[in-house]
């Protein structure tokens, strides 16, 4: 039986905690034995162990082992990783973005561990740090892939960024395994799901209702989002309200810009408290088909609203949210607008729940969507085209039900775990036999 020793940055709300969950699931139905190892989030981040509970997985902490650089810190996980290696006898070390890849891979070469692989979720080459810092984690990377015997990118666009842009490693030493997630939950209860979020948060009906997910952080480019709302606001034909899901270091700047650009706005984390079985008998409309019965929010209300105004605000931040698929039930169209990308989750969860779908072009997005099928594309940065996009599309139903109708099948077909799985196996096989790697020890 292989074993398999996977170690992942952290389980932070994203996709990294859905790849190596499923892994961790689903090869042991191949016969696959796996331990999986994570680092500490920051206190900033909300934790994903939610979503390994829901699926039976353990994992096992690395202490000391965090997202930033610490020297001291990261010696001592670096030990605790070869003491780790030296237990379990891994076959195959299987590390998952940076900190980990790092730490991961030098300790598995140092203690000549038949097989390493080594996925990009994304990468820091670009938008994150100065040149200086950026220049010391590309020639980082450039050496620990002489480690590997395989690195994986996420998309066909990745592969050329890491081979052909950065040269990471030669392209024959990278294949391409994209993302799997059990997309069904994005499928199913649609209509309860939507009644329940849009009644939780006391929108109209014909609340146009906008959303971007994601860590609010630089890269993220939240503020691009917030100014090209508030541009299209004027331009639209119905009210709307922008949903901005996450959290993150940039939480109290967004605000403050909210209010700077005229926004009301309103901090209320979504409960997480849907239940098809519990929630659908206790929604309850009016004549006008405007939701009641619903949780006051007006004392939440920050912005420029006062307690006394029930008016729904133009800006929601509900910090991160657990249950998606009601969230994306909820919401009418899918924003990003981040400088760099992997592949972000946001958009294969929104085009499962056929949701419409306006993005910059960034990263691995290309690949995950179907430009002008499924999602509106535009070039990145550049807000008066974002705006001038938006304003079309959420002005546009035939052409909100036209992105939408088209998602969920490209989704299901293309990002289900099931192919995840297999292709995971697949490269974990070839790896073995190229490698003339004994099992059965």
């Amino acid at each position: 039986m292989p074993r398999v020793l996977r170690i992942i940055n952290r389980l932070n709300i994203g996709g990294p905690t859905h790849n190596v969950g499923l892994l961790t699931k689903y090869l042991t139905d191949k016969g696959y034995e796996t331990l999986l190892l994570s680092g500490i989030k920051d206190e900033s981040e909300a934790s994903s162990d939610y979503l390994l509970e829901s699926m039976g997985i353990t994992a096992h902490y690395v202490p000391n082992m965090r997202r930033a650089i610490n020297p001291l810190n990261d010696i001592f996980a670096y030990r605790y990783l070869l003491k780790i290696i030296a237990q379990f006898k891994p076959h195959i070390v299987h590390t998952h973005a940076a900190k980990a890849g790092a730490l991961g891979r030098l300790a598995a070469h140092v203690s000549k561990v038949p097989a390493i692989v080594h996925t990009f979720h994304g990468h820091v080459f670009h938008s994150y740090f100065g040149h200086a810092k950026t220049r010391f984690f590309l020639q980082t990377e450039r050496r620990l892939a002489k480690y590997c015997h395989k690195v994986i990118a996420l998309s066909t666009k990745q592969k050329h960024e890491l081979a052909n842009v950065y040269r990471v490693c030669p392209s024959h030493k990278i294949a391409v395994v994209p993302l799997g997630f059990n997309l069904h939950p994005f499928t199913l209860n649609q209509a309860a799901k939507r009644a329940y979020f849009r009644q939780y948060y006391n929108l109209p009906s014909n609340c146009l209702a906008l959303g971007i997910v994601g860590r609010l952080t630089a890269v993220k480019n939240h503020a691009m989002f917030l100014k090209a709302y508030a541009a299209a606001l004027p331009h639209l034909k119905q009210p709307a309200c922008a949903f901005i899901i996450g959290n993150g270091e940039l939480l109290a700047s967004l605000q403050q810009l909210a209010t700077n650009l005229n926004l009301t706005w309103t901090m209320q984390p979504y409960d997480n408290n849907f239940n098809p079985d519990e929630k659908e008998a206790s929604l309850q409309f009016d004549d006008n088909s405007e939701y009641t019965n619903y949780p006051d929010a007006a004392a939440n209300l920050i912005g420029h609203q006062t307690q006394n105004q029930i008016s729904t605000p133009q800006v929601i931040f509900t910090s991160w949210a657990q249950q998606m698929d009601v969230v994306y039930a909820g919401l009418d169209v899918i924003a990003l607008t981040s400088f760099n990308e992997g592949t972000p989750v946001s958009l294969i969860e929104a085009q499962a729940a056929s949701k419409p779908i306006i993005s910059v072009e960034a990263g691995g997005i290309a690949d995950i969507v179907l430009p002008n099928k499924t999602a509106v594309l535009v070039p990145n940065n550049n807000q008066t085209l974002f705006t001038e996009q938006l304003i079309q599309l959420l002005n546009n139903l035939p052409m909100q039900q036209y992105l939408a109708q088209n998602g969920q099948s490209w989704a299901l077909e293309h990002f289900h775990f099931n192919r995840l799985i297999n292709n995971m196996d697949a490269l974990y096989q070839e790896i073995i036999a190229q490698n003339k790697i004994d099992i059965t020890n």
